[in-house]
């Protein structure tokens, strides 16, 4: 019977894998990606006889109810997800070799199957003198008798020791994961898995009792643990109801305003005291991250006379492409340009050199450029790059607009409060005016800066925190303005070689001169991160001189570290958790940071020429974060797509 059995479950694999995607078929050993690995294994519990109760789930949104339980045969795949894609956040080693986790995951596999069976086995007298006192514990014999069921392999007992032993220190920091509201499964948060908590308890079976009499020292009693600092939320909203009209158009109805959802959880730092790590319960697979090159900039020397205006028609009349054209010799308003365009000497003539932007250039379309350039105005050198402004656009996947405008909105004020560059990348611009550098909204015109000047005379930067009057303005207790989802926060001059600026985008080509743009389609408005480079001498020194170098460049070291996102990380302690709560209202990572700085510099001062020793320094200026390494490998796997695609540019 056990052999007729073996011969069906391949096709009732098949069957499952058909109407769920909890489960894949085919070979164990021959998934190479860990998501199919987990959904692969999990198909061999499934295909067991009907010990489960109900129907398996159609899909991963389907497996979690109302109060964020799992379901049964959806817990293998949710833990192995954490374990294997997401890499268990969460967790820490202690040393030791690195562990096969995916042995480690048919061990839990073989642990489910053992918990399962056994009010089977009770029901029908089949319970093998099992001790009633070890009903609940999960023995290495057990996993044995399993694991042949599951895989058709002998394994000896002693095989299963040092996973168990593993299993004690990871499973504890999964269900904590769980506790924390930070794990999401289909979307929907999950906060409880019966069954990994079975398998829990069944490898830590509790203590006896004391026997009467015996000492609190001899009980072995734990002390309490102390009380884990509180989830929070901050609230989003936009500048004016006319704004957010404008914003949420294309959803009908009224849809109440997200917020962003922390919980502290501790870092696993071996810092005392312990360290606390503010992450926004978002889950980053509910979204499509694409990098584009927005605009660049051309610097063309032409072999004939022309003048910018015929290079425009030429351009557009053949190619469509509508480029804003100017003459390296004639004055121009500075705006667009970022770094002023270079300076000629008056030997050069007018109407051979000139500054080219193009808006969303693609290779194919940098190549008819170039060929139209050549072919009319012959090119008496290869075009040099000025300008370069790399994109990464971030879309929800969902196809419900309600949906999808709540997560637009949450990545938004994600991007608003987690973006960080170190502040020594940023330099004034050539108006020498050093508050250009520091962080500002734009909702109108006018900016409106994170830490604003309590005195109308100060225009140090945040950044100069050694100086008293920044620090007065950086620790003083009134909470900025609040990070508004139709504002755009830009990071840098505009007229300096890099700045940075988060978007929350619902138009296109806006020509504020005219006061026109072109208004998105739902499905295409987006949140979006982006890094504007320019200045020839600085983009060569990154590696693009010429435009032919488009064709080599590694967008991600081209971008680094501009597009990159941070987490707060705080000595568990009441007033630095609140400030933190305050902070991610207002300013984000941003103020954190500058508000530790301003702290330890204040904390030397005092205590300079006093005798006691200073506050260790730390070579890094990311005080009090760090990187959200989640967040920003996607962001890099899609600048190595961009590099991808411009691999096809085809060099003069």
């Amino acid at each position: 019977m056990c052999d007729t059995l073996q011969q069906r479950i391949p096709g009732q694999i098949n069957d499952l894998s058909k109407t769920s995607t909890l489960v894949v078929a085919g070979r164990l050993e021959d998934q190479h990606d860990d998501a199919d690995f987990i959904r692969c294994l999990n198909g061999l519990l499934a295909a067991r006889p009907k010990h489960w109760g109900k129907a398996i789930p159609k899909s991963e949104a389907d497996a979690v109810d109302k109060k964020g339980k799992l379901h049964r045969q959806a817990e293998l795949v949710a833990f192995g997800d954490w374990l294997l894609v997401e890499r268990h956040p969460g967790y820490r080693r202690k040393g030791g070799p690195e562990p096969d986790l995916r042995l480690l995951l048919k061990t839990v596999a073989a642990a489910m199957l053992e918990l399962s069976l056994r009010p089977v086995e009770e029901k029908h007298s089949f319970a093998s003198g099992r001790q009633e006192n070890r009903k609940q514990v999960i023995t290495k014999t057990d996993l044995a008798k399993r694991w042949k069921v599951l895989f058709q392999e002998e394994r000896k007992p002693e095989h299963f020791a040092a996973n168990l032993r593993l299993l004690k220190n990871i499973l504890p920091a999964y269900l904590k994961h769980l506790r924390s509201g930070q794990a999401h499964f289909g979307g929907h948060v999950v906060k409880a898995s019966p069954g990994i908590a079975e398998i829990r308890a069944g490898i830590t079976p509790k203590r006896a009792s004391a026997k009467p009499g015996a000492t609190e020292s001899s009980s072995e009693a734990a002390p309490p643990a102390p009380a884990e600092p509180k989830p929070f939320e901050v609230p989003l909203r936009y500048s004016t109801d006319e704004e957010q009209n404008k914003y949420r158009k294309g959803v009908s109805g009224p849809l109440p305003l997200p917020s962003l959802e922390y919980t502290p959880t501790p870092a696993h730092s071996t810092s005392k005291p312990e360290q606390m790590v503010f992450k926004p319960g978002l889950d980053r697979r509910d979204y499509r991250f694409r990098a584009v090159i927005d605009r660049m900039v051309l610097l063309v020397d032409t072999a004939h006379v022309t003048n910018g205006d015929s290079v425009h028609r030429a351009l557009k009349g053949k190619i469509g492409a509508a480029p804003l054209v100017q003459d390296l010799t004639l004055k121009h308003k500075p705006g667009s340009w970022g770094v002023g365009l270079p300076e000629l000497d008056l030997s050069k003539k007018t109407g051979q050199h000139f500054a080219i932007l193009l808006q969303d250039p693609e290779p194919k379309l940098l190549r008819a450029v170039l060929d139209v350039l050549h072919k009319d105005l012959g090119l008496s050198a290869k075009p040099r790059m000025h300008l370069l402004e790399i994109a990464v656009d971030i879309t929800p996947r969902t196809s419900s607009k309600p949906d999808a405008l709540s997560l637009r909105e949450k990545m938004v004020a994600l991007l608003h409060r987690h973006h960080w560059v170190p502040g020594n990348d940023y330099v004034a611009d050539e108006t020498n005016k050093p508050r250009h550098r520091d962080a500002r909204q734009y909702v109108s015109e006018k900016p409106q800066y994170l830490f604003q000047n309590p005195s109308k005379g100060s225009s140090v930067s945040d950044l100069q925190v050694k100086e008293p009057v920044v620090r007065r303005r950086l620790l003083r207790d009134t909470p900025g303005e609040a990070l508004y989802l139709n504002a755009t926060l830009n990071l840098g001059a505009k007229a300096s070689p890099v700045m940075t600026s988060v978007q929350h985008k619902i138009a296109d080509r806006r020509n504020p001169g005219k006061n026109t743009r072109e208004d998105l389609a739902f499905k295409d408005r987006r949140a979006r991160l982006e890094v504007t480079l320019s200045g020839e001498q600085s983009l060569a020194g990154r590696g693009v001189k010429t435009v032919d170098d488009l064709a080599t460049v590694s967008f991600r070291k081209l971008t680094s570290p501009y597009l990159s996102l941070w987490l707060p990380v705080v000595p568990d302690e009441g007033d630095l958790l609140k400030d933190i709560e305050v902070q991610l209202q207002s300013r984000g990572v941003y103020g954190i940071q500058l508000r530790n700085r301003a702290r330890y510099e204040r904390d030397c001062e005092t205590l300079r020429g006093s005798g006691k020793p200073l506050p260790r320094r730390t070579a890094s200026q990311a005080m009090g974060l760090v990187r959200w390494s989640e967040m920003n490998d996607h962001i890099g796997t899609a600048l190595d797509d961009l590099r991808k695609r411009w691999k096809t540019f085809r060099p003069s």
